[in-house]
């Protein structure tokens, strides 16, 4: 499978990978507001109830991803070009959300989910699972994130159902 995509700072670096590739299937779910109760009490998001299993799915599917990973290195007696999990240094990462397309809506041309979940907090909930998976150290080290929201099979990279495609890639010097 092909990722086109242009960095944006592609005078200054180049993406060397992919690392870590995995899909999810499911219904994503963006990280909404967080409700902080006060000292010493648990802060909670708005729509935990669906979070919490949409992020779970996420961190299994990447830790599945990495030990398959893993294992296919073992597999060649031979360590990780890339230094092995978690990750270290500048990473990039590319998250294609297929969304459900509403029953009412055109079958026959394409169409954008420009309504609700917004993009930058599905990815902040895919961030968070991923960080809990051990894929990198901390969200922190992303330096080039690309977004797609699209309905199934609308765009070249959307999944035939709802869910996400990952691909996790290491950032390289100047070139």
């Amino acid at each position: 499978m092909t990722y086109e995509f242009v960095s944006s700072a592609k005078d200054h670096y180049h993406l060397c990978g992919p690392v870590l590739t995995f899909e999810v299937l499911g219904k994503p779910v963006g990280q909404g507001r967080i409700s902080f109760l006060g000292k010493g009490r648990p802060a909670i998001h708005s729509n935990q109830n669906r979070l919490l299993p949409w992020r779970e799915l996420v961190q299994h599917a990447a830790e599945a991803a990495i030990t398959e990973e893993q294992q296919r290195f073992a597999a060649l007696d031979v360590a990780p070009w890339f230094g092995g999990f978690p990750l270290d240094g500048p990473i990039g990462l590319y998250a294609c959300f297929t969304l459900p397309k509403a029953a009412k809506s055109a079958k026959t041309k394409t169409t954008w989910p420009t309504k609700r979940p917004d993009g930058s907090h599905l990815l902040r909930a895919v961030e968070d699972a991923m960080t809990n998976a051990g894929v990198w150290r901390d969200d922190s080290q992303l330096v080039d994130e690309h977004l797609v929201k699209a309905f199934p099979g609308e765009h070249s990279q959307a999944l035939h159902v709802p869910g996400v495609r990952v691909v996790v890639y290491t950032i390289g010097g100047e070139s």
